[in-house]
C-alpha cells in the first residue's frame, strides 16, 4: 500500500473514490443558486466541459458510458450556469437527450425518468427537481407540477415508524426526502386543503428534524449529490439564510478537489481499511496491531445515531461525521479485529448484538435499518448476509456464553436466507456492486464469490457455485461480471480467492486458478486502471482506487496457501 494511501500513525487506509460528473454538476448548481463561487463553480464546469463523452452525454465516471440521469443533471447545470465555454456542450447535451428521451418536452424528460426509476422516488425526484430549478421545464408553480410532491410531513413521525409508513424514499434519504418536499409544497401548493394546512403546521417541525440530522460538517451522509440537493431545495424554499443552507455550502466548498471536480462521496476509509487488513496475514499486521484496535475503536458507535435511530455498536464506511453505521462495515471492522491479536472481544460483541439487531424477518442483512423492505437498497441482500455470516462466524467461539446461542440462532438464520436467495447454477447477486459491460449492469460473479468466502458457514459445500465459476472463466484466464463478459482486476481477484477455498481435489480447478494467477499477475506489470464495479446511493458507478490492489492481495494469499497445503 502506498504511504499517500496509508496512514502509518493511526493504521488506516483512506483510499480515493472517483470523480463524479453528477456530483460535480449538482454541486455546481447547488452553489450556483446559493449565488457565490464564481471561481469555483467555473472549475467545475471546466471539468465538466472536458469529461463529456464525444456523443454529448455524460457518464458517472470518466472510466462510464452515458447515461439520462447524469446528462440530465449536468445539462441542467450548464444551462443554469451559463457559463460562455459550454455553450457547445450544452447543444450536444440537448441533442443527445431529445434522441434518448425523444424531444426535449418536459412532459416526456419527467416521464422517461419515472419509467426508470419505476416506484422508487429516492433519485427521480431530485433529478427533476434539479431539471426544474435551472429552467428545464419553464418558470414558475407551473414547472414545479412536473416534480411530483414527497411527504415530507412523514418526517414528523417518530422514527420508529418509518418503516410502517412505507415512505417513497429509502432509509437514507430522509434529508431529501424533507427539503424538496417542503420546496416543492412552497412553490407549486398542495391543492388539498386539510393536507395544505398540515403540511403548513409541520413544516417547522421537519426543518428543525433536517436540522437535527445534518452531521457538524454539513455533509449528508459524506455525499455531494444528497448534499447539494438539499442545499438547492431549500434555497428554492426561502431558506437561503438558514443554518443547514450554510453547512451544506461549506461541505461543498470544502469538498471540491484540485482538478474542479467532486466525488460521489468523501471517502470509504473504513471500508477499505477493512479490506486491506483482510488481504494481509496476521504476521504481517502484527506490529501495527493496536494502532489497528485503537482505530476501530474510536470508530465504533457509542450512541444512538440521530440519522437512521441506529443503536450502539456499529461501524460507518467512513470516520468522517456525516457517515452512517451500516451492515457492511459492521461485519467488515469485526472481521478485521478478528485478525488481529488484541483484548478486543468487548467491542465485537457489542459490534455482534449490533447485527443481530438490524437482522431482517426473512433472516437476511439490510444495509441500514430493518424492516424497510418495499425499495431495493433497504431490503435484505445476498452479499452483505454473507459477509455478517464470515463475521458471526469469527466470534462465535469466543463468545460468552449467553450470547453464543443468539449468534448460533442469527447464523442459522442467515445461512437460510442464502440458501432461499440462491439462484439459477447456485449463484447470488450482491446489492451494492455490479459491472457496466453486463447487459443487466449485474454482477454475479462479485455476489457468488462474496457468497462463498463464507462457504464453510454454509449448510453443505454448493458445489453448482464452484462449477459456475469454472464455467464462467473467460478464455484469456480472467472472470469479468458472467460468462463471456470482459475480465477485471477485481473480479477476477474475487473469483480466485473464493476457487482458492475449495477444499477437494479437482485438476480443472487448480488449471482455472493457475491461468487466473497467470492473467492477474500479468496485469500488474503496469499498474491496472481500477474499474468501476462499485454502486452507490441510487444505483451511481464509482470506482475506487484501492479496489484492484486490496482484491489481488487477498486473492493471491489464498491461492499461495491452497498450493502451500496441497
Amino acid at each position: 500500500m502506498s504511504q499517500q494511501q496509508h496512514n502509518e500513525q493511526h493504521a488506516y487506509w483512506v483510499g480515493r473514490l472517483s470523480s463524479s460528473a453528477l456530483s460535480t454538476g449538482l454541486a455546481c448548481l447547488a452553489l450556483a443558486v446559493c449565488g457565490e463561487e464564481k471561481q469555483t463553480i467555473k472549475s467545475g464546469v471546466d471539468y465538466l466541459i472536458n469529461q463529456q463523452c464525444d456523443d454529448g452525454s455524460w457518464g458517472d465516471t470518466d472510466n462510464s458510458p452515458g447515461n439520462i440521469s447524469t446528462t440530465l443533471l449536468v445539462w441542467s447545470a450548464l444551462r443554469f450556469i451559463d457559463d460562455a465555454d459550454a455553450g457547445e456542450c450544452i447543444k450536444k447535451a440537448e441533442m443527445w437527450i431529445s434522441n434518448e428521451v425523444g424531444s426535449l418536452d418536459a412532459s416526456e424528460i419527467v416521464q422517461h425518468i419515472e419509467d426508470r426509476y419505476g416506484k422508487d422516488r429516492t433519485f427521480a425526484v431530485p433529478i427533476l427537481m434539479a431539471c426544474c430549478i435551472a429552467g428545464c421545464f419553464g418558470s414558475g408553480s407551473s414547472a414545479w407540477r412536473y416534480v411530483r410532491q414527497l411527504p415530507f410531513e412523514l418526517a414528523a413521525f417518530p422514527q420508529q415508524l418509518y418503516a410502517l409508513l412505507q415512505l417513497p424514499v429509502v432509509s437514507y434519504a430522509l434529508p431529501a426526502l424533507i427539503a424538496i418536499g417542503i420546496a416543492r409544497h412552497k412553490n407549486a401548493g398542495t391543492l388539498v386543503f386539510p393536507l395544505r394546512w398540515m403540511r403548513g403546521l409541520l413544516i417547522k417541525r421537519c426543518m428543525r428534524k433536517l436540522k437535527s440530522i445534518q452531521p457538524e460538517n454539513g455533509g449528508f451522509l459524506e455525499a455531494t449529490p444528497l448534499t447539494a440537493f438539499v442545499c438547492m431545495a431549500l434555497v428554492k424554499a426561502g431558506y437561503q439564510e438558514h443554518s443547514v443552507v450554510h453547512q451544506a455550502r461549506a461541505f461543498l466548498l470544502n469538498s471540491q478537489r484540485s482538478d474542479g471536480s467532486w466525488p460521489i462521496d468523501t471517502n470509504l476509509s473504513t471500508w477499505v481499511s477493512s479490506l486491506s487488513i483482510h488481504a494481509f496475514n496476521e504476521e504481517q499486521l502484527s506490529a501495527n496491531s493496536e494502532k489497528i484496535n485503537q482505530w476501530y475503536s474510536d470508530q465504533q458507535y457509542t450512541e444512538v445515531h440521530p440519522y437512521t435511530g441506529a443503536k450502539p455498536g456499529g461501524w460507518a464506511w467512513t470516520n468522517l461525521p456525516g457517515a452512517v453505521p451500516d451492515a457492511d462495515d459492521t461485519s467488515g471492522a469485526l472481521l478485521a479485529l478478528a485478525k488481529i491479536k488484541q483484548d478486543n472481544l468487548s467491542q465485537a460483541e457489542r459490534g455482534l448484538e449490533w447485527l443481530m439487531q438490524l437482522q431482517n424477518k426473512d433472516g437476511g442483512m439490510p444495509t441500514f435499518c430493518r424492516g424497510w423492505g418495499t425499495l431495493p437498497f433497504d431490503k435484505s441482500c445476498a452479499d452483505i448476509s454473507a459477509h455478517a455470516l464470515r463475521a458471526m462466524a469469527a466470534w462465535y467461539p469466543r463468545c460468552r456464553k449467553d450470547l453464543k446461542k443468539r449468534v448460533r440462532r442469527a447464523m442459522e438464520r442467515l445461512r437460510n436466507y442464502l440458501q432461499a436467495d440462491k439462484g439459477a447454477y447456485g449463484t447470488w447477486l450482491p446489492l451494492w456492486f455490479g459491472n457496466q459491460a453486463d447487459p443487466k449492469h449485474e454482477n454475479r460473479i462479485f455476489g457468488t464469490a462474496r457468497v462463498l468466502l463464507a462457504v464453510k458457514h454454509l449448510e453443505a459445500v454448493p458445489e453448482k457455485s464452484y462449477a459456475y465459476l469454472l464455467t464462467a472463466q473467460n478464455e484469456d484466464g480472467s472472470w469479468g461480471a458472467d460468462k463471456g463478459v470482459a475480465g477485471t482486476v477485481e473480479e477476477t481477484a474475487l473469483a480466485i480467492e473464493a476457487l482458492s477455498l475449495y477444499s477437494g481435489e479437482y485438476l480443472k480447478l487448480d488449471i482455472a486458478l493457475d491461468r487466473g494467477v497467470e492473467w492477474l499477475c500479468a496485469q500488474w506489470d503496469q499498474t491496472p486502471e481500477p474499474q468501476p464495479i462499485g454502486l452507490y446511493f441510487a444505483s451511481l458507478w464509482y470506482y475506487e482506487d484501492l479496489y484492484p490492489l486490496c482484491f489481488s492481495l487477498a486473492a493471491l494469499r489464498a491461492y499461495k496457501q491452497r498450493k502451500e497445503s496441497s
